[in-house]
């Protein structure tokens, strides 16, 4: 277990280098492979990255991927994840509170959407936990992963 009084924790926007990070630090578990992006795509799509640091042993604990939406006052909060040597230590929600305070209140959103994968218990007790309400069911909402089924999530801030 990890001694968050010995860290200093924070939210950077987040360069090739940290993504390349986080993806080489999710390689040692099988479920994450791919995870975040291929290392020839990092960078080029759209969306902001960020990721949680621990300043004092410049360790990454989690990566989150922030887009835009068309939709005045919203932002779609594509990827989340929190490195699962640090889960269930309340990192993850540390981390959400602080990026809503920090980045999303000051960019003036008033709605976080999300999806979460219908087998995902653990991430939609999560989510529920934090306000996320289920807007409705979408299939293959993400089409690079066949036959998968997610829910839609919103939160009103």
């Amino acid at each position: 277990m990890v001694d968050p009084k010995k860290m200093k924790l924070e939210i950077i926007q987040a360069s090739t280098l940290d993504l390349l990070r986080i993806n080489i630090a999710l390689t040692k578990y099988d479920h994450y492979n791919k995870a975040i992006q291929s290392p020839q795509s990092l960078g080029k799509d759209t969306g902001e990255h960020f990721v949680y640091i621990d300043t004092v042993d410049q360790k990454s604990l989690g990566y989150l991927k922030l887009m835009k939406t068309n939709l005045t006052g919203t932002c779609w909060l594509q990827s989340f994840l929190i490195l699962p040597d640090y889960i269930g230590q309340g990192f993850g929600r540390q981390f959400f509170y602080d990026f809503c305070r920090d980045y999303i209140q000051a960019r003036h959103y008033n709605r976080i959407y999300l999806t979460c994968h219908l087998d995902n218990t653990p991430a939609i007790l999560f989510w529920s936990s934090l306000g996320f309400h289920k807007y409705n069911d979408i299939e293959n909402v993400m089409p690079v992963y066949e036959k998968a089924a997610y829910d839609l999530y919103y939160l009103d801030l």
